[in-house]
């Protein structure tokens, strides 16, 4: 079996999308492999890995043992499942399935197979991670009490991901050149969607840092420098799909006035720096992933 990278597909855009929308840009599946493709850093050699769907959510599909020889990574995508359900057997199944690779010392995969989280992938990955949970009792994962972030919004990325991410880059490049500059990755523009945030960072077998914050948001990603890096926003989603969504989700539903709608897509000179995500896994997972 060729070598390649375990999409675990948790959702399906929420209707009323419509079918022209769909066939544009696909599911959430979809959209993390265009992510992938699209953004190849010109200064890194070329993936010789392909990319396998795993319908998660609507038919428990996992990698088998046997495709985990052949797996150099995983991506868990965005989902409008709560990530603390406790409950639903395909949640359960894709923990025990993501214990395997990140907790089970006795696992033949463990720490070998790198996992990216997007959204609910990051809130699941920090819940599997946190061992003990609050000292009040609540859980490390739930309902954002400030409400919804949504639209494109500046992260403050954090000293030590900043340079963690121009180092992975730069470690990667062929020709010693890279495009996150420095200094230019301090602040990322990112399309947000959630209600649930991941409170603090979790303890764990893994020393884990948070990448940055927004006003509403502490903890906008993870990330351990070897096996684990996730995301509160949205890289996947362009700038157009953002737009879509604003309209025909939250505006419908009433999260989003049409005032408030207008303001977030009439600002001038809109950033989306999804893109870079986009090139850093593509880096992680050459570095880290285990293939020829």
């Amino acid at each position: 079996m060729s070598q390649f990278i375990a999409i675990l597909f948790t959702d399906t855009p929420q209707v009323p999308y419509g079918s022209s929308i769909a066939k544009k840009y696909g599911d959430y599946g979809d959209q993390s492999i265009k992510l992938l493709e699209d953004n190849i850093p010109s200064n890194l050699p070329h993936p010789n890995y392909s990319f396998k769907k795993y319908r998660t959510k609507e038919y428990m599909q996992l990698p088998s043992d046997d495709e985990l020889k052949s797996c150099c990574g995983v991506l868990v995508t965005g989902s409008r499942s709560d990530s603390f359900d406790n409950h639903e057997e395909w949640l359960i199944q894709l923990e025990k399935f993501l214990g395997k690779l990140l907790l089970d010392e006795q696992s033949p995969y463990y720490k070998k197979i790198p996992v990216v989280g997007i959204c609910f992938g990051h809130q699941l990955l920090a819940k599997l991670f946190d061992n003990n949970g609050h000292s009040d009792g609540h859980q490390i994962v739930g309902r954002n009490h400030q409400g919804w972030e949504l639209g494109l919004k500046e992260i403050a990325i954090s000293e030590k991901f900043t340079k963690y991410a121009e180092s992975l880059l730069q470690e990667q490049s062929t020709d010693q050149e890279t495009s996150f500059s420095t200094g230019n990755f301090r602040k990322l523009w990112l399309v947000e969607s959630h209600q649930d945030v991941v409170y603090s960072v979790p303890s764990s077998n893994l020393d884990l840092l948070s990448i940055g914050s927004t006003n509403i948001c502490e903890v906008q990603g993870l990330f351990d420098g070897k096996s684990v890096l996730t995301f509160q926003g949205h890289p996947e989603f362009d700038t157009d799909f953002q737009d879509y969504v604003l309209l025909h989700r939250d505006v419908d539903i009433g999260i989003l006035t049409m005032d408030e709608y207008r303001e977030m897509i009439g600002k001038s000179g809109r950033i989306n720096d999804g893109w870079k995500i986009g090139q850093l896994i593509n880096a992680f997972y050459q570095r880290f992933g285990d293939y020829a």
